[in-house]
């Protein structure tokens, strides 16, 4: 922070210390690298608060720019008597806030000053001087600006957070922009139930998503109790896309609170080529499919272990490519632990550019994996068609793989055989993996 150390710091015994430099830290994340530092700081302190920590990160970091930062010297007044407790959001990033009459700390690092006057809506106000105690850094935000920003009042914004953490559970919102996120929450109401109530009817038309806020709801289908959905569950993300009769009945079990979505309103935020995108990511995670279900369409590929086929459900009427194993093959190369691991590692995976497995079928001759079916080129051939990329492509097609790459380390997996022939292009320009026979190693 640019200022002479407060305390000095001795070791008690034998330690090993990391150690990271100003002129480092600029070099890896430039000049602001104190906004930086001060917004992680800010975003740890809501993180920490009892009250606002269900606040959602992305919303804190929208209201960044409201927070001034002040240093103060030991000693210096920070608040005066007569402040108003719920005037400003006070976040202490360096020393102390004391009460030195009775030489009591009422707020030091980290911690947000009155937080239960902040929410509260108190009145109250300070009746002695706050000063800093050592040296201070703190930031302060107008609390009605910060409220207004994040689009309500307190309890406003943990139901937008709450709503927000919600969707992104769900799998075909979870990759979703957090700009298209926050308009969904928005648009997000808050439905309760009485014990016995028809949440939806089997047989019924409507057109609204559920997401169980609190409470359990049991779903039967033909009166057959079929089971129980618990808290942060969800149902009904079919009618979001099809106007379709209900396939089941689901029955509040206990008093239930529940997040509905209406597809109208999704309608209206959602670009034709976004519904699209969700629609498959729907049918990429339903997992009923079976081997029976599937048309012939044509082969795709053919390799040493089996062939890659282009097929279409009858349920749904979505295409899928289908891998085919013989199991006689497996058993000559002895690559069962092979096939398992490809299985286990491809499951974990859900990355809009990596392609996706659904599931994975054996019968007495075969191992077959359903997988999503990429219409598209190989980057190889691509790049033979047109010719070298230009310097905009290059990023373009090496930020999507730096994406995706940067996924799968966060689910501490290596792919070992990044290459042009590996890598389609789909009819969306959006770069996926071509995973099959999965080269991996953990981490």
């Amino acid at each position: 922070m640019e200022s002479p150390r407060t305390c000095d710091v001795i070791s008690r015994k034998n330690c090993v210390l990391y150690s990271l430099g100003t002129e480092k830290i600029i070099s890896m994340v430039g000049e602001k690298y104190k906004e930086i530092l001060y917004l992680n700081i800010i975003k740890m302190a809501f993180s920490k608060s009892f009250y606002f920590e269900k606040i959602n990160p992305k919303l804190i970091e929208n209201t960044f720019e409201l927070f001034k930062i002040k240093h103060y010297l030991k000693g210096e007044t920070v608040l005066k008597s007569g402040y108003k407790l719920s005037s400003k959001i006070i976040i202490v990033i360096e020393g102390n806030i004391i009460n030195e009459k009775v030489n009591k700390t009422i707020c030091k690092r980290y911690d947000i000053a009155f937080e239960d006057e902040l929410t509260n809506e108190s009145e109250d106000k300070l009746n002695f001087d706050l000063i800093a105690d050592p040296d201070c850094l703190i930031v302060k935000a107008d609390k009605n600006k910060f409220f207004k920003m994040l689009g309500g009042d307190y309890n406003d914004t943990i139901k937008k957070s709450t709503a927000l953490e919600s969707l992104n559970k769900i799998p075909i919102f979870k990759h979703l922009s957090y700009d298209k996120l926050e308009m969904l929450s928005k648009m997000v109401k808050t439905n309760n139930f009485d014990n016995g109530t028809r949440v939806i009817t089997q047989g019924e038309i409507d057109y609204k998503l559920f997401i169980i806020k609190s409470g359990t709801i049991d779903v039967f289908i033909n009166d057959n109790y079929i089971r129980t959905l618990n808290k942060n569950e969800f149902f009904g993300e079919r009618a979001l896309f099809y106007n379709e009769p209900r396939t089941a009945t689901a029955i509040a079990n206990g008093k239930v609170e529940c997040f509905s979505l209406d597809s109208q309103e999704l309608k209206l935020i959602l670009e034709e080529k976004l519904t699209q995108y969700l629609k498959s990511r729907y049918f990429l995670q339903d997992n009923s499919i079976d081997i029976k279900d599937l048309d012939f369409v044509r082969e795709l590929g053919k390799g040493n272990f089996g062939s890659v086929c282009l097929v279409n459900s009858r349920k749904n009427k979505f295409y899928y490519a289908i891998k085919t194993m013989e199991k006689k093959q497996i058993d000559l190369e002895m690559l069962h632990k092979n096939i398992e691991m490809e299985r286990n590692i491809l499951l974990k995976i859900d990355h809009p550019f990596i392609v996706k497995l659904v599931k994975t079928i054996k019968d007495s001759k075969n191992i077959y994996f359903l997988m999503e079916y990429i219409r598209g080129k190989e980057l190889f051939d691509v790049i033979r068609a047109i010719g070298l990329l230009n310097n905009a492509q290059t990023k373009f097609y090496g930020c999507a793989m730096l994406m995706a790459i940067e996924y799968l380390h966060e689910k501490n997996f290596i792919y070992r055989d990044i290459k042009p022939e590996n890598i389609m292009i789909n009819e969306n320009v959006i770069i996926l993996f071509f995973l099959f026979f999965f080269r991996v190693i953990r981490k």
